[in-house]
């Protein structure tokens, strides 16, 4: 049997298999993390593009790289790309080199690098290469949350006096 016949079939990978939800950095990450889909998610028009989600979430970070789903098989394996920081996945892997699934391919031309890590070291990782946040509200103070209640106040009348306004008919 061919490898895409095994994959079609339901072979090892299960690449193919529409009962499959991989691993979703939205789910695990997204409560903290700013989670966006890769560039080219909008444009692709590949069927099935919706089980293949999780391959197209990112972390974006403020080196210029992102953190992505490198592998959903247990162990689940993520991935730390920078085109610009080189020097950075450098330090990370001597960081975390007794850490088991840590793994660096610095064999590119250039500057560019990829770090491998398990998913237990998203958050050291994350924070080391500048990855973004979402925006946490600060609370509101009680003089914000007055005036935010005046303002509600005087808008709802408003949008009363248009529809009472409205329905009298023409003027």
């Amino acid at each position: 049997m061919s490898n895409l016949a095994e994959k079609t079939a339901g072979g090892d990978d299960q690449l193919l298999d529409p009962s499959f939800h991989g691993f979703s950095l939205r789910e695990h990450f997204g409560k903290n993390w700013k989670i966006q889909m890769e560039e080219s998610w909008g444009s692709e028009t590949a069927e099935g593009k919706g089980r293949q989600k999780p391959w197209y979430e990112i972390v974006p970070t403020s080196c210029g790289g992102f953190i992505g789903l490198y592998q959903h098989h247990p162990p689940v394996i993520l991935h730390f790309f920078t085109p610009k920081r080189r020097l950075i996945c450098q330090r990370l892997f001597e960081h975390f080199k007794d850490v088991p699934g840590v793994r660096l391919d610095d064999w590119f031309d250039g500057y560019e690098a990829v770090l491998y890590f398990p998913v237990e070291l998203f958050g050291q990782v994350a924070e080391a290469v500048g990855a973004r946040r979402k925006r946490q509200g600060r609370p509101l103070t009680d003089a914000q949350r007055a005036a935010f209640a005046e303002g509600r106040k005087k808008g709802m009348a408003a949008l009363k006096r248009g529809r009472d306004s409205l329905l009298s008919g023409p003027p």
